[in-house]
């Protein structure tokens, strides 16, 4: 069953890209069942990038011992070799990064951003992808 989900989202992440290509939208996707349950304590992963950790660490009081953990990961410098967008490729800024904000128990993803960046992930965008997730979720500080 597990082999299953994972297929499902390496399939839509996939499609997402084969079908639109890049650009610069945010990507959420929630469990509904999410907002019903008060979010007491949050974690962080211990792979995330230090950098992205330390731009995530003023925005909540996180615990090590939490069961729900927040992974962040980014990339820059990446290259879109998507031949639906070539024309805005040659005349507009075109997104060279990414930053993925995911809210995890266990091994269940509840919440999960993303975004194109067109420069490396700031600790402005860390601020708005938690900020959006909150919009989502029952989080009590």
């Amino acid at each position: 069953m597990k082999e299953l989900k994972d297929f499902r989202k390496i399939f839509f992440l996939i499609s997402v890209i084969f079908f639109v290509g890049c650009n610069k939208k945010e990507y959420i996707r929630y469990d509904q069942n999410i907002s019903k349950e008060k979010i007491e304590c949050l974690g962080l992963d211990p792979l995330n990038s230090k950098a992205l950790n330390k731009d995530i660490l003023p925005l909540f009081n996180f615990k090590k011992d939490c069961k729900y953990k927040i992974s962040l990961s980014g990339k820059s410098d990446i290259v879109c070799n998507s031949s639906f967008n070539s024309s805005r490729k040659a005349t507009s800024a075109f997104p060279s990064s990414y930053l993925r904000l995911e809210l995890k128990r266990g091994m269940d993803t509840l919440f999960s951003y993303y975004v194109d960046l067109t420069s490396p992930p700031s600790s402005s965008d860390v601020k708005r992808a938690f900020e959006v997730m909150q919009k989502y979720i029952k989080l009590k500080q």
